[in-house]
């Protein structure tokens, strides 16, 4: 930002129209009298830029000149290869304006940077007429606050020292204007903000993944194994349907072959019957009155059999199931004894587990209060080593500035040579004196002489006065009034030169006597750190030995043996130990951790067993009392059995004996022979003649082959379709509810298996997408880091410090004659890295050994210093992105002598060639005669006109 031209009217003392243009020279001088209106000019530029002042931002309209209703600013400079103006109103009734506009040339080959009064015409920027738009564009294209404007362009009057006394914020404000670290935090809150974004992502998908079930590949092919076994069982399910559907086809078929084959063996047996009887009729009449009388008591013989016979089957049924149970009670008992056997031995491995358990819980606690014993002591010996490393160099020091004390110094002044030196001037300037007041009276009596030239006597000689006499006394006393004034002169010399000798040896006594003073200072200051030091030194030595005493024994020993040592050199423990120790805890811990669920599983084990010895038990009391009534039923059997036989074998021994004979399988066909014969006997007394014998053994073959046919179409039928048909169609509905149940549990697995491998493809995509987002997060996170405070911003801001502190002593070695150079001050790392920027300190070449600080330099020396510190400033600036290449400086000479002032005009002239604009505020006639092009403020009727001069 180069400044060209300043226009105000009606702001402050300047009550018309006056304008200051910078164009065709470097360096411009604003000079005239105090209070004529030279700042004023600054105070235009800054509100025009900033809309602010030395009196800050507010009370604007305190601005206008008394004797007007409004002010007029308009400030053209120029940035790159353009011109642009900054115009700011306002009126005591109205609304401030403001607006930017750029100089547009009317020939576009021609540099957009033409003066304003060539062809062309200022074009307004767009949304620069608010205030917002207006410092948006400032902020975009100057790139400085008012304060920064202030500290590395302007140095306005007074506050030239401003940014050497301002505070750690402020100074860092500064330079990260400077280097425009706005962009870079503008990046890194972007980073931040993707860095947050991306963090919630990869949260979220954790949660997502979390809450998506894993699946291994060995449950996906269990999945895929009992989706098959399914699909099997619910086939092998649909075939045994199939079967037990086309078994009871074949049981109906069965049923109706067995109805048909038993009619005709019925047939076939009255038949045989029939024709037996009829063979037997005749010979048969005493059988028949045999059968009269005993056939009664063969159908109760028969009926008391097949009692007996049933009564047998269920004794011999309840024996088997008696049996059964005693054997299912004697296994029980078996079982109820092994679960007895593993639940005490898993009770002792549960007991020894808590042991174990119990044993690892305080060996972790031991070792968790030997770490933190440990931590304490390598924490108090590690404070004590740092207070012993920093006694050494403090004890060097004093030994050095003790070695230093003793020596002798280069030169001594002693009272003599001072004295001697004054009584020399004091006779220097007596002599002077009266070689001043001998020519004195020499012109006044050379005055007087030619004032008698109309007398006749001289009144000096008491001689005529005639022309030669006139003659010769003005030659005689004109010869020795010259030589009266060249004694004068030379005693003059001879006086400035004792003076200056007299000044050299007091400034070098006073020389001495600082360098005594500060260097007495430096010991005491370093005695008192001493003391400190040691103070902290036993304090951190008690600590240790506090420390060691809280340690246990073994520890105490790896420490040291006997207990007496120096603290700050013992070796233990180091990382190292600290790493093992930490190992150590870490597989406490995880002993413990296995030794507790070893602990819960023989608790389950344990659980488990009791659980089943007393169902075990449950079970055998209820089949003892089940085994107790089975015992008395087959008891009540018996005797009923022999209840059964005894009847039997009475009625059996009433019967004939050839009856008797027969065996009792056969006895219901010879009792249903001998009714029929019975039958037809008494049927033959009343009924037709039967039919003849060759008719009915005829009927008898036809049924006889009948009856092979249905046999042979009976043993095609299978085994399976034999069966009752009620029990077909309970197997039937059984089946039927078999396939239901793995149909439902087929579709059940397909789903499961569906599901596990959507679950498995769910859980892959989002194990990438989690895999892309940590990485993109580890990118955000190390890119938020690289552009972090501590990073790229810290790296950038001690660059550009640097940078600046060279600038700095450049320029300073010059306007000091490399008396001062400015260094960082040295701050420990725990200081905040905001309070270390520009944080400078002085060096002196008079002793470079003492470093001091900005706040106790004289006033030259501070507005040299704070010269170099704004010119270093815009010179790096000018090498960033804002091109600065300009510098105000608002008085600050007076506090310069005539030596530096001369230094530091020498410096300004060679300041032209580095910077394109120089402006200077001074009411020094020597910095207006040194310079000569520029504007006198001079106040005419109340109000500051401007009068633009040329040497």
């Amino acid at each position: 930002m180069i400044p060209d031209r300043v226009y105000i009217e009606g702001f402050l003392c300047y009550r018309e129209g006056q304008e200051a243009c910078f164009d065709g020279c470097t360096l411009w001088m604003l000079a005239g009298s105090n209070g004529s209106g030279k700042s004023a000019l600054l105070d235009a530029m800054t509100f025009a830029l900033f809309g602010q002042h030395r009196a800050g931002r507010h009370n604007a309209r305190g601005l206008i000149n008394s004797h007007c209703d409004g002010f007029v600013i308009e400030f053209d400079f120029r940035l790159a290869d353009h011109r642009y103006r900054a115009r700011r109103t306002l009126t005591r009734d109205g609304r401030p304006t403001r607006q930017i506009c750029k100089w547009i040339a009317a020939d576009q080959g021609h540099d957009a940077v033409a003066e304003a009064g060539g062809a062309g015409d200022w074009q307004e920027v767009a949304q620069t007429r608010t205030e917002q738009g207006f410092g948006r564009w400032i902020n975009d294209n100057i790139a400085l606050t008012y304060e920064t404007f202030t500290a590395s362009v302007l140095l306005l009057q007074g506050r030239a020292d401003s940014l050497l006394l301002a505070t750690p914020a402020q100074r860092h404000a500064l330079l990260c204007e400077i280097v425009s670290m706005d962009r870079i935090e503008h990046i890194a809150r972007l980073a931040k903000q993707r860095l947050l974004e991306s963090t919630g992502a990869v949260k979220e998908l954790q949660r997502q993944l979390r809450k998506t079930p894993r699946i291994t590949e060995k449950k996906r092919h269990a999945f895929r194994m009992a989706s098959e076994q399914a699909t099997e069982a619910h086939n092998q399910a649909t075939r045994q349907l199939e079967q037990y559907r086309k078994a009871i086809e074949q049981a109906r078929f069965l049923h109706a072959l067995l109805k048909r084959h038993d009619e005709t063996i019925k047939s076939i047996d009255r038949l045989a019957m029939a024709i037996s009887t009829q063979e037997d009729s005749c010979a048969n009449h005493e059988d028949l009155a045999q059968i009269r009388v005993h056939l009664s008591g063969l159908v109760a013989a028969n009926n008391g059999y097949q009692r007996l016979q049933r009564v047998r089957a269920k004794a011999k049924q309840q024996e088997a199931t008696l049996c059964t149970f005693r054997e299912q009670a004697r296994q029980l008992q078996e079982s109820a004894v092994t679960i007895a056997g593993q639940r005490q031995t898993t009770q002792k491995a549960l007991d020894s587990e808590t042991a174990a358990m119990l044993q690892v819980t305080q060996e972790k606690a031991d070792l968790a209060m030997a770490f933190s014993a440990l931590q304490q002591f390598d924490r108090a010996r590690t404070h004590l080593r740092r207070v012993q490393q920093k006694i050494v160099p403090i004890r060097q020091e004093i030994t050095r500035l003790g070695s230093e004390r003793g020596a002798k110094p280069d030169v001594i002044v002693s009272v003599d040579d001072i004295s001697e030196i004054k009584s020399r001037v004091n006779r220097a300037r007596e002599d002077w004196a009266a070689s001043q007041e001998l020519a004195s009276q020499l012109r006044k009596r050379l005055a007087r002489f030619r004032s008698v030239a109309d007398q006749k006597m001289c009144p000096f000689c008491q001689q005529p006065l005639d022309d030669v006499h006139i003659q010769r006394e003005r030659i005689i006393l004109s010869q020795q009034l010259q030589c009266t004034v060249e004694l004068s002169e030379g005693r003059y010399d001879e006086l400035t030169k004792a003076e200056r000798d007299l000044h050299a040896i007091e400034l070098r006594q006073s020389q001495l006597q600082e360098r005594r003073q500060l260097h007495d200072s430096r010991c005491q200051h370093l005695r008192d750190r001493m003391k400190t030091l040691q103070y902290l030194e036993s304090e951190d030595s008690e600590r240790c030995a506090e420390a060691f005493r809280e340690l246990s024994g073994p520890l105490q020993r790896l420490i040291t043996k006997d207990g007496r040592t120096q603290w700050g050199m013992t070796t233990y423990p180091t990382e190292h130990d600290f790493t093992r120790l930490r190992a150590a805890r870490a597989e406490v811990a995880r002993k413990q951790q296995q030794t507790s669920t070893n602990a819960d599983d023989y608790r389950k084990s344990v659980e488990a067993c009791r659980q089943q010895e007393l169902q075990t038990i449950g079970t055998r009391q209820n089949l003892g009392r089940q085994i107790q009534g089975l015992s008395k039923s087959l008891a009540e059997t018996r005797a009923s059995l022999e209840q059964l036989e005894h009847a039997y074998h009475a009625l059996h021994s009433r019967l004939p004996d050839h009856w008797r004979d027969w065996s009792p399988e056969a006895v219901p066909n010879h009792i249903l022979r001998l009714q029929q014969i019975k039958a037809s006997q008494d049927a033959s007394q009343v009924a037709e003649p039967p039919a003849p014998v060759e008719t009915l053994r005829a009927e008898q073959q036809r049924l006889i082959a009948q009856r092979d046919l249905l046999e042979s179409q009976l043993r095609q039928i299978p085994s399976n379709a034999q069966l009752a048909l009620s029990e077909l169609q309970t197997l039937l509905d059984k089946a039927q509810q078999t396939c239901e149940t793995t149909h439902a549990t087929r579709i059940a697995a397909n789903k499961t298996d569906l599901h596990a491998g959507q679950h498995a493809e769910q859980r892959d995509k989002l194990s990438q997408r989690l895999q892309t987002a940590q990485h993109e997060h580890h990118l955000w996170t190390r890119l938020h880091t690289l552009l972090g405070p501590e990073n790229l911003q810290y790296d950038i801001l001690q660059s550009a410090e640097q940078a600046v502190i060279e600038y700095t002593n450049a320029t300073l070695d010059r306007l000091t004659a490399g008396q001062l150079t400015i260094e960082r001050r040295v701050a420990s790392e725990q200081d905040d890295r905001c309070a270390k920027t520009l944080d400078l300190v002085i060096r002196s070449s008079m002793d470079i050994t003492i470093c001091q600080d900005v706040a106790f330099l004289s006033g030259s020396q501070k507005f040299r210093v704070s010269v170099a510190l704004s010119l270093a400033i815009g010179q790096f600036a000018s090498r960033t992105r804002q091109p600065i290449q300009a510098v105000i400086i608002d008085e600050g000479f007076g506090c310069l002598d005539t030596v530096n002032r001369q230094v530091m005009i020498q410096e300004l002239q060679n300041l032209r060639g580095q910077l394109q604009r120089i402006l200077l505020i001074s009411h020094q006639d020597e910095f207006v005669n040194a310079f000569p092009d520029g504007y006198r403020c001079q106040l005419v009727n109340g109000e500051t006109r401007l009068t633009q001069f040329h040497a």
